[in-house]
């Protein structure tokens, strides 16, 4: 992600770390329920030849997640972190210019005018601190703000 040429006799720069985003439970729930109607729709339509829709009870809160450009996975480079979504293409933020506010139920990315917000609950384990641990190692101005 640097875009300075390098020499051979400098090091090549650390490679990014991952952090994925899951779904939330609500989330997961709702799919399972979207994918549900959506097959039933179509055994309906193949065992009585009508066609029945349950596709309005398909769109619910994981279609509007995964539409919505939610982040799936959160990349923590040397000098950079990207933040990529579902159908939204990758988001660069560079870590000398962004904030990041760690808070009970939240991290919030803070650039310029614009915030992103990501729950506690979307990462697995341990993985929240150790993508804040990286934060801060990358040059992110990274505040606690835990009560």
């Amino acid at each position: 992600m640097d875009e300075r040429p390098r020499g051979y006799r400098e090091p090549a720069p650390p490679p990014p770390e991952r952090f994925p985003v899951h779904l939330g439970s609500a989330a997961r729930v709702s799919l399972l329920m979207s994918l549900g109607a959506i097959a039933l729709s179509v055994l309906i339509a193949l065992l009585t030849g009508r066609v029945f829709f349950l596709f309005i009870a398909a769109i619910g809160p994981a279609l509007f997640y995964v539409l919505s450009g939610a982040p799936r996975m959160i990349e923590v480079h040397h000098d950079a972190v990207v933040i990529r979504s579902w159908l939204r293409a990758p988001m660069r933020l560079p870590a000398s210019e962004l904030s990041v506010h760690r808070r009970d139920g939240d991290l919030l990315f803070v650039r310029g005018g614009g915030t992103l917000s990501i729950t506690a609950d979307h990462f697995p384990g341990d993985s929240l601190d150790r993508c804040v641990g990286a934060l801060r190692e990358a040059g992110a101005e990274v505040r606690d703000e835990r009560s």
